[in-house]
């Protein structure tokens, strides 16, 4: 609330410069042309919009003269002139090339490393670095015809790329049987040059042995063709024969081969399996314990290495079948992991193998074991009707002697 002083002031500037102008709506802007039409010749002229800029800074024109600057080029323009007329006047007129007779893509020129690649191609057969077990080579017979040229190529290309994709096993060893159970009566082709094939690529790609094994047992259940009476299983026990009589040679000569030797009849014994039978052959796995038994005349590393793994693979089927001639051989394991001629890491393994066998071959139980324990369960089976009847007994003692005491006396 003002003061009077206040209101006396108020007042005299009132009077002197007399009473405020009134408040106007802002006029609508519009052009030049726009604005003297509608307005009247006395109406002033809008002025024309500007180019806006930073605040502050001098037009271009000003900065580049004030600094010597050169003003900057234009940017190119890339598109065609008939799509922007004007802004590129001296462009050259895109023309699409005309099309290629090899298709979009044009075929690369390899002519000049055929020659080298040529110079420097061999197969595996004549390369230095590629050992390769001549124990299992077999030379095969050369074709007669197109025919056996034909089942020689897809056989042993179906052979290379299950040795490459073992996965693909699955897919192409049924197929591969089924033709040859075709091919073969009609070409003339003998069922052992299939064996042959087989052995020759583990003798070059050792880890196919697992295939091969799983390829054999597929071939002994579902292959119908005989040779002079004899079955795919036969030929096979047959050629296992002949390998286990010639492996004492093959381990003086090169042990790494016998190994390799060793680890494929520990895989034809988990694998093949009898006629009409879910067990393996008991003699492959004789056999087996026999290359482990020869192995373990002079104790090395490698030879260690082999042992070890070959019971880890067969020893919970050889405890099923040869039990006693396995007994023979872990003593044999037992003494040979106390030698001071081996590496500790050798003669731990030995001792975690015979540790191995102690918890039946990690989840296999041996027979004795067995019998026991279902004499364990038969026993506990039966314990929970001996308590319910000592139970009931006891609870019946109890009420009679209950009933036989005199009254409380209050």
């Amino acid at each position: 609330m003002l003061s009077a002083a206040g209101r006396g002031r108020g007042r005299a500037a009132l009077l002197e410069n007399g009473p405020p102008a009134p408040l106007r709506r802002p006029r609508e802007r519009t052009s030049n042309a726009a604005g003297g039409a509608a307005g009247g010749a006395g109406e002033p002229a809008l002025p024309q919009p500007q180019q806006l800029r930073r605040p502050g800074a001098p037009p271009a024109a000003a900065a580049t003269a004030a600094h010597g600057v050169p003003e900057p080029a234009p940017l190119p323009v890339t598109r065609p002139a008939e799509t922007v007329p004007g802004l590129n006047p001296h462009s050259v007129p895109f023309v699409p090339a005309a099309p290629s007779l090899e298709g979009t893509i044009s075929t690369p020129d390899f002519s000049e490393w055929e020659s080298d690649s040529e110079a420097e191609s061999y197969t595996v057969a004549e390369s230095e670095s590629v050992e390769v077990n001549s124990a299992l080579v077999t030379e095969v017979p050369p074709p007669q015809d197109p025919y056996q040229s034909m089942i020689y190529n897809n056989l042993a290309e179906t052979l290379w790329s299950m040795a490459c994709v073992p996965a693909s096993f699955d897919r192409q060893g049924s197929v591969l049987v089924e033709n040859l159970n075709g091919w073969l009566p009609s070409s003339g082709i003998p069922l052992s040059t299939v064996l042959d094939f087989m052995l020759n690529q583990v003798a070059y790609v050792p880890s196919f042995r697992y295939v091969c094994a799983k390829l054999c047992h597929l071939m002994c259940s579902r292959c119908r063709v005989t040779q002079e009476g004899r079955s795919f299983r036969d030929l096979l026990l047959s050629r296992c024969q002949s390998l286990y009589q010639n492996a004492s040679s093959l381990l003086t000569e090169n042990v790494q081969f016998f190994c390799d030797l060793t680890v494929l009849f520990c895989e034809l014994y988990l694998h093949v399996r009898l006629a009409g039978g879910e067990e393996p052959i008991a003699v492959l796995g004789s056999a087996v314990l026999g290359l482990c038994g020869q192995l373990l005349d002079d104790v090395t590393p490698e030879r260690v290495t082999t042992v070890c793994r070959a019971l880890k693979l067969t020893g919970a089927a050889l405890e099923r079948q040869v039990a006693p001639a396995l007994d023979a051989l872990m003593e044999r394991v037992r003494g040979a992991a106390f030698d001071g001629r081996l590496p500790r890491d050798q003669r731990h393994a030995l001792l975690e193998l015979t540790t191995l066998r102690a918890a039946h071959w990690g989840g296999g139980e041996r027979p004795a074991a067995a019998a026991a324990q279902a004499g364990l369960a038969a026993a506990e089976a039966s314990r929970p009707l001996l308590v319910k009847l000592s139970y009931i007994v006891q609870t019946e003692w109890c009420d009679s002697v209950v009933n036989a005491l005199p009254e409380p006396i209050i």
